[in-house]
């Protein structure tokens, strides 16, 4: 073989590591960063499931209020009719 045939070889021979070095280089830089974002993404999710956990709480306990508005607000008619009652019996 000649020696122009060698140093082709050679060269593509260097050029497929240095291809293969740099695109296992970058499959883990890659990898970094999806996982970097993943992670991201995740503490995201469990930013906003805990920030729901707190408005679900809030409106439960609102509800709660509402309930007890209601109710007051029926009792509140009760006497007023009680009321009308007496002023009619007495008069």
């Amino acid at each position: 073989m000649s020696d122009a045939v060698i140093v082709g070889i050679i060269s593509v021979v260097g050029s497929i590591i240095v291809q293969l070095i740099v695109s296992y280089s970058k499959n883990r830089e890659s990898d970094a960063k999806m996982a970097a974002h993943e992670q991201e993404q995740k503490d995201r999710l469990d930013a906003i499931s805990g920030w729901m956990k707190t408005v679900d709480k809030k409106l439960d306990e609102h509800n709660g209020y509402a309930k007890k508005f209601a109710d007051t607000s029926r009792d509140i008619a009760l006497i007023q009719k009680d009321i009308e009652y007496l002023k009619r019996s007495k008069s």
